[in-house]
């Protein structure tokens, strides 16, 4: 589902695309550091 999801984002752009590329720029906090962040949808 996330696969079919990305492609279409990535075949017909928009606001979906902003989106996923939002999300890929989003750094990962190092494993077991204190700082916690919510998801993001």
């Amino acid at each position: 589902y996330g696969y079919e999801e990305l492609s279409r984002a990535l075949r017909w752009g928009g606001e979906k695309f902003r989106l996923f590329l939002d999300l890929l720029r989003t750094p990962f906090p190092a494993p077991g550091g204190a700082e916690r962040q919510p998801v993001r949808y």
